[in-house]
């Protein structure tokens, strides 16, 4: 499983946040989803699945500690969920994902082991101590949640949520573009589109002002949403043969995470990074990728959506649970490097 990344110290620290739950550290879990919480600066992480079976838990992560909320009302337990921050209600938007029965004893966890598993489309929002439903009219019909299919991301610029996936197999499986807008899912026609083939993100690149998801395949690209339409960048932006977690780091542009290869976007080119488990004398946090993959995960949890984080913050892996498609595993999530 690839992990997503959490936000750890900033260069500038803000005024803490108040929590309004229980300090703990989550468990062991599998394709949670997580988002940045704009709103309340902390990341939020939602559901899962454990050897129990699908999860229903709700933490908040600020840089320095956990919390573990029960609100009295709350999504049904769930993993692979899409899960991005809405500028327009300034609310943390969770949608979907997958449930099912818990694992049989020789079964690995999750519901993409399992013979039948039901996809949700139903539609939450996250305050900061509470969710609610968000009663939609229209919904995206997501083929697979898997996070290498489909994603939500916070388009800063022009103030929206958009959803992209592929469509269902029989309507053309092509790339789709949803943007949550007055309480309901529109679909967008843009007159381009990105193939149907496995992508990462969508992420916000605030260097640019647009939306990126980039592709590997028989030609590397990266696409830009600017609003109305995708267009693809050419070349010689050096798109990586590869694709992961895709995560924003501010004015420093976006951060491809895929095991324990980085990749750095500035906006104009994509770069390589070396990894280090130490961060530079001198430089401000987001300037190098660590810590990498361990062989010791004593405490782990994982999540299946990366999104933003404050600017200048350090960036390292909550782990999951078990081993990433590499068969490395990750470090502890209180563990600073």
């Amino acid at each position: 499983m690839l992990a997503t990344l959490v936000a750890a110290a900033a260069c500038n620290p803000t005024s803490p946040v108040v929590h309004h739950g229980q300090s703990e550290i989550p468990g062991p879990r599998t394709d949670a989803a997580s988002a940045f919480d704009i709103a309340n600066r902390t990341i939020v992480m939602f559901g899962g699945a454990n050897r129990s079976g699908v999860l229903d838990e709700t933490w908040t992560w600020d840089g320095r500690v956990w919390q573990r909320h029960q609100p009295a009302s709350l999504p049904p337990a769930r993993e692979f969920a899409f899960m991005g921050f809405d500028p327009g209600t300034s609310r943390v938007v969770l949608f979907g994902g997958t449930t099912c029965a818990p694992p049989q004893v020789p079964d690995p966890t999750g519901c993409e082991y399992q013979q039948q598993q039901t996809n949700l489309s139903d539609t939450w929002a996250w305050d900061g101590r509470s969710w609610s439903p968000i009663n939609t009219q229209h919904s995206p019909s997501i083929k697979d949640f898997r996070g290498d299919v489909g994603g939500i991301a916070a388009d800063l610029r022009r103030g929206e949520l958009i959803l992209v996936t592929y469509g269902v197999w029989g309507a053309g499986n092509v790339v789709e573009t949803w943007a949550l807008r007055n309480g309901d899912w529109l679909r967008l026609h843009p007159e381009h589109l990105p193939p149907a083939s496995e992508f990462s993100g969508p992420t916000y690149d605030a260097v640019r002002g647009h939306l990126i998801i980039q592709q590997q395949g028989i030609a590397n690209t990266t696409w830009t949403w600017d609003g109305s339409d995708w267009s693809y960048l050419p070349l010689s932006v050096k798109t990586p043969h590869s694709y992961g977690q895709l995560v924003s780091v501010g004015p420093r542009g976006l951060l491809l995470i895929d095991g324990n290869v980085a990749y750095r976007w500035n906006g104009t080119t994509w770069a390589a990074l070396t990894s280090s488990r130490h961060r530079s004398s001198g430089r401000c946090a987001g300037d190098s990728v660590g810590p990498l993959p361990t062989t010791n995960p004593a405490m782990s949890s994982s999540s299946s959506a990366a999104g933003s984080a404050p600017e200048g913050l350090t960036f390292w892996a909550i782990p999951s649970a078990g081993t990433d498609r590499h068969g490395r595993h990750w470090f502890e999530p209180n563990r600073r490097p």
